[in-house]
């Protein structure tokens, strides 16, 4: 059994595909990836939980860990005992990402450097504190100084202010890209964001409360948003999402008979298809003149 991983090609957010081949080619495979970043907490690829293949499978990791180094690993009850393989990966990237977790296209670009047109701007009040809490009982038996207390896990961050801000005239897209992933993501993605702030290489969030300043201090122009966040679990990872939908491939190769698109495709394998069905996969142009 084989366990590939790479920074696929795609525009947006960074994503590793994840192929893992060598499985039965008669008979369905169960088979589970999932990633760490320090070796000791894992967490299951979207779509790739108890996932079940015949002779291999290609996953999308929509938010990998990015600039840091991650650890891929598949597994699973019908391997007949083999032990888990492993991979390792790095994922550059000069761009933090807030995305949408179930609409990996829903992503933005935030930086914390200045002069960048291309990415939302992120202050430096951003995560200036971080408050953990923890459950706790505290009872004080009678005629005791000190009481008893009964303690849970300590939570994960929460109250943990997100500053934003973008130049409305010069960065319009990228406003109304932000604007649309508030009103429609439920649960978000932060990822990419400097070490230093002591947050998770990828952290699910939510913000209930979004305030959006059109104008900051007196000037019309710069749009800022604020919000407290609270890290959350990820939405169910059996929940899988599409980066290319039926419709969307159908359109691609519109005009080409099965055999046409065979043929521009030669020795690809379904993996193959899987992991990119565009016609650029293979230097393939779709033209209407192909089609025999």
């Amino acid at each position: 059994m084989g366990l590939t991983v790479e920074v696929l090609p795609d525009e947006g957010a960074p994503q590793v595909g994840v192929t893992v081949d060598g499985l039965p080619a008669g008979v369905p495979s169960t088979v589970t990836v999932e990633r760490s970043t320090d070796g000791r907490t894992w967490q299951p690829v979207r779509g790739a939980l108890e996932d079940s293949v015949t002779g291999g499978g290609f996953w999308r990791d929509h938010v990998a860990p990015l600039n840091i180094e991650t650890t891929y690993r598949v597994s699973g009850p019908t391997l007949g005992g083999q032990a888990d393989t492993t991979a390792n990966i790095y994922v550059p990237s000069d761009r933090a990402w807030l995305q949408d977790p179930l609409d990996p296209r829903a992503a933005v670009p935030i930086t914390w450097l200045h002069g960048h047109d291309d990415a939302i701007l992120i202050l430096a009040d951003t995560a200036a504190s971080i408050a953990r809490q923890q459950v706790a009982d505290v009872v004080l038996p009678q005629g005791s100084r000190l009481p008893v207390a009964s303690l849970g896990a300590r939570r994960a961050p929460e109250g943990v202010l997100l500053h934003l801000r973008a130049m409305a005239a010069a960065q319009g897209e990228l406003v109304r890209q932000l604007r649309a992933l508030f009103d429609q993501a439920g649960v978000l993605v932060l990822r990419g964001m400097p070490i230093e702030l002591d947050l998770d290489p990828v952290t699910h969030l939510i913000s209930p409360a979004v305030q959006d300043s059109p104008v900051v201090g007196g000037v019309l122009g710069l749009r800022e948003w604020q919000f407290e966040s609270t890290q959350v679990r990820a939405p169910s990872p059996r929940i899988a999402v599409p980066w290319w939908t039926y419709d969307q491939v159908r359109e691609l190769w519109a005009g080409l008979t099965y055999d046409a698109v065979s043929a521009a495709r030669p020795g690809a394998t379904y993996l193959d298809w899987l992991r990119d069905p565009s016609p650029a996969a293979s230097g393939a142009t779709a033209r209407s003149a192909d089609v025999s």
